[in-house]
C-alpha cells in the first residue's frame, strides 16, 4: 500500500486550504482534525480493504469504488475531489 504518491503543488493547496481555513475563523484544532480525516479518509481509500460500511459506502468512497474510479478497464476515471 502505498498513499504517499502526490503531485508536488498538492502539498501546496493543502497548506493554502488550512491557511483559508484559519483566515474565515477556524481553529488550529479544528484544522488539524481536517487534516486527520483526509489523511484517514486518503490512507482507506487507496487501501486493499476488501470492507463495505454499509450504507455509508453511499456517502464515504470506499476501497472497491475507487479501484473502479482508477481502473484502466472501465475506460474513465470517474470522481470528485
Amino acid at each position: 500500500m502505498f498513499t504517499a504518491h502526490t503531485h508536488g503543488i498538492r502539498s501546496y493547496y493543502q497548506g493554502f486550504i488550512g491557511i483559508m481555513m484559519n483566515l474565515i475563523g477556524f481553529s488550529i484544532e479544528a484544522i488539524n482534525l481536517y487534516y486527520c480525516f483526509y489523511v484517514f479518509g486518503n490512507t482507506y481509500q487507496h487501501s486493499s480493504f476488501n470492507l463495505s460500511l454499509g450504507p455509508l459506502d453511499k456517502v464515504i468512497v470506499s476501497p472497491r469504488y475507487h479501484r473502479i474510479h482508477h481502473s484502466k478497464s472501465y475506460h474513465a476515471n470517474f470522481g470528485v475531489h
